[in-house]
């Protein structure tokens, strides 16, 4: 996700990446496990979320819009350029 982001391709040696496999939401569980020194961290890290008031709001297309050339639908340019090198 990040390359498609960044317009990169994953072969490129210089792209941008990130040096860890642990970009995700861990559950409760695994959080405990992690810092087991800490028991009071996670259950005031929830009350702390708890009180945020974000609200997430859906739109009609979150896609970009990309300039095809004329030669070209909008499926058969996305294969050709995720297949170039």
């Amino acid at each position: 996700m990040l390359c498609v982001q960044t317009g990169a391709k994953i072969h490129d040696a210089d792209r941008l990446r990130f040096d860890s496999d642990q970009f995700f939401v861990k559950s409760a569980e695994e959080m405990a496990r992690i810092f087991p020194d800490s028991p009071g961290v996670a259950q005031r890290t929830m009350e702390i979320a708890e009180r945020c008031k974000l609200k997430l709001h859906a739109v009609d297309n979150p896609f970009p819009e990309f300039a095809v050339p004329p030669e070209h639908t909008i499926d058969s340019y996305f294969e050709q350029v995720c297949r170039e090198d």
